[in-house]
């Protein structure tokens, strides 16, 4: 049996308690039927992977700590729905020097859900986000509950030929949302494509700063 290294954060009831209404409890009722997975994950599709950790590091001149909050994969009852729901109001209550996205990712149809009640945009904040592509999973999580300035990087396991279309989606969900968008181990095809691309995309969304590698700095600014 392996030793736990980490000391998991467990949220007292106070903290996550609140009366549901019956309709959002029919709701999350469903989704727990419906095994709605709390996280989406790339590669080892073969490993069943029941439970999800988060690693939350806290560093300023007062104060500092270190802290791994853990939720399941599919949540089993409404307890664990709350906990979730408490866990990402913190992450969209605060706001980020640094935030990775490694393997996992948040299932925006799972934030839906726990905050159906809600109608303002939940986002994430953060000065920079690294991200590593394996797959499309991270998408509706960019598009939708992040701000920031991203790095992208794809793996070497990363179907180029086959996700052109993600460059796309991922430029298109710039502007406002995204300042600095770096990309790398830049394909060719990807470079050449942002080549032909800029001047549509920033027509559409306005000015927007481009890395490609550690070399190349392109500003998008259309001038009609």
């Amino acid at each position: 049996m392996c030793e736990q290294k980490h000391k998991f954060f467990k949220p007292e009831p106070r903290l996550y308690e609140f009366e549901l209404s019956e309709e959002l409890e029919k709701k999350w009722k469903d989704g727990i039927k419906n095994s709605i997975p709390m996280f989406l994950k790339s590669l080892l599709p073969h490993i069943n992977i029941n439970f999800f950790a988060c690693k939350l590091e806290y560093n300023d001149k007062l104060k500092k700590g270190l802290y791994y909050f853990q939720l399941s994969k599919y949540p089993k009852n409404i307890e664990e729905m709350k906990i979730a729901r408490y866990f990402f109001q913190l992450l969209f209550n605060c706001a980020f020097a640094y935030f990775e996205i490694h393997l996992a990712i948040i299932n925006s149809q799972m934030i839906e859900l726990l905050f159906d009640d809600i109608k303002v945009p939940l986002q994430i904040h953060s000065q920079e986000t690294r991200i590593i592509l394996y797959d499309d999973h991270p998408l509706n999580f960019l598009a939708n509950h992040l701000v920031s300035n991203l790095n992208v990087e794809f793996d070497g396991r990363f179907d180029t030929e086959k996700n052109l279309n993600i460059l796309f989606k991922i430029l298109a969900y710039g502007g406002n949302k995204f300042s600095n968008i770096y990309f790398e181990y830049l394909h060719s095809k990807l470079y050449n494509l942002i080549i032909e691309v800029c001047e549509i995309l920033t027509w559409v969304l306005g000015p927007a700063k481009f890395y490609l590698g550690s070399k190349y700095t392109f500003w998008l600014n259309y001038k009609g």
